[in-house]
């Protein structure tokens, strides 16, 4: 007796035996056959043994033999990506590791035979399904797909100024979203000052810098910078007030200044 083995969970187990008059299989999983070459399909694992044959001839003689099988294990793709992913960042996949080979395909004649591929300034031509067929030590292959989905970012904020004012006062600074929310951000663009609008600065002496930019639940506009300038005091005027010393009542008192130019 003899088989396809080994064998890959799921396929079919082919065993064959040489021509007889009748024909006796016993094996595992209580298996069982009175044909020359039975099968049993979508094996699994327990399918995996010893099988004994047991055959006459046309003479009435009998003999008997035996056949081991092995049932392999299928893989486990377990494909997953960072998705969901905003346009103009990158893409990463993930699958189980230990595989002999990878072959990745998906949206935009994607192609890749590593095991964690990536693309890297992802578009919205990378949304859609991706699939992997991965083979196993043993030979066995399995498939798994993942989806993907690809954000494209708000627009950039609009209706800004850079403000001009006067030393130690505040600036009003506004901007406007088509979508997401207005939020602010100092000169370095990673200090979170408010969401909305307006955003009131602090009393200011120097000219500053602020980044406003529309936030979406997953993606982001590009920052938007405002600038403040603030207007330093040249000089401080003398003012001189005049008036009469003496005044009778009832009469008009008449007060002079100078010294503003």
């Amino acid at each position: 007796p003899s088989s396809n083995t080994p064998v890959c969970v799921g396929n079919s187990l082919n065993l064959t035996s040489t021509t007889a008059t009748s024909y006796l299989w016993i094996g595992p999983n209580s298996f069982s056959s009175t044909v020359q070459n039975p099968s049993i399909s979508n094996v699994s694992i327990v399918a995996g043994g010893t099988y004994t044959l047991r055959i006459t001839n046309a003479g009435g003689c009998t003999a008997t033999a035996t056949t081991a099988v092995t049932v392999s294990a299928k893989p486990n793709p377990s494909p997953s990506s960072n998705s969901p992913q905003c346009a103009g960042q990158t893409l990463t996949f993930n699958s189980a590791a230990g595989m002999t080979t990878y072959s990745w395909a998906g949206p935009n004649s994607f192609t890749s035979s590593i095991q964690n591929p990536s693309i890297s300034s992802a578009t919205s031509a990378a949304n859609g399904t991706y699939s992997i067929t991965v083979t196993n030590a043993s030979g066995c292959t399995a498939s798994a797909t993942t989806a993907v989905t690809i954000n494209a970012p708000p627009s950039s904020p609009t209706g800004t100024s850079n403000p001009s004012i006067c030393n130690h006062a505040t600036a009003s600074l506004t901007a406007t979203c088509a979508s997401g929310n207005v939020t602010w951000y100092g000169s370095n663009s990673s200090t979170f000052l408010q969401t909305g609008s307006p955003y009131t600065t602090l009393p200011l002496t120097a000219n500053a810098t602020y980044n406003v930019r529309c936030e979406g639940a997953v993606c982001n506009s590009a920052f938007v910078a405002v600038n403040v300038t603030v207007n330093s005091i040249v000089s401080v005027p003398t003012v001189t007030l005049t008036s009469p010393s003496i005044v009778c009542s009832p009469s008009i008192l008449n007060l002079t200044a100078s010294g503003c130019a």
